[in-house]
């Protein structure tokens, strides 16, 4: 089995250059119970292994937010100036 999905879309709420995001995913799934080596298991009468990937956004953020501040391990900065 295999699905593949496409998104775009667009916020105000994101930077310049950025109004627009393009959000993929794929998967990928094999009903391994319909092949014939599983017919001698009994106690496993459907199984499935899926494999996916997806990316995801959110607009839910204030307006101007993408360029007030972020935080990594080692403290906080504002437009590139620890502080």
């Amino acid at each position: 089995m295999f699905t593949a999905n496409i998104r775009r879309d667009g916020s105000s709420n994101f930077g310049p250059g950025n109004k627009w995001g393009t959000f993929p995913s794929f998967s990928l799934g094999w009903n391994f119970s319909e092949e014939s080596f599983m017919n001698k298991i009994e106690a496993l009468s459907q199984g499935k292994l899926r494999l996916s990937w997806g990316k995801i956004g959110n607009q839910a953020i204030d307006g101007g937010a993408y360029a007030s501040s972020y935080s990594g391990n080692w403290g906080y900065y504002l437009y590139g100036n620890e502080y």
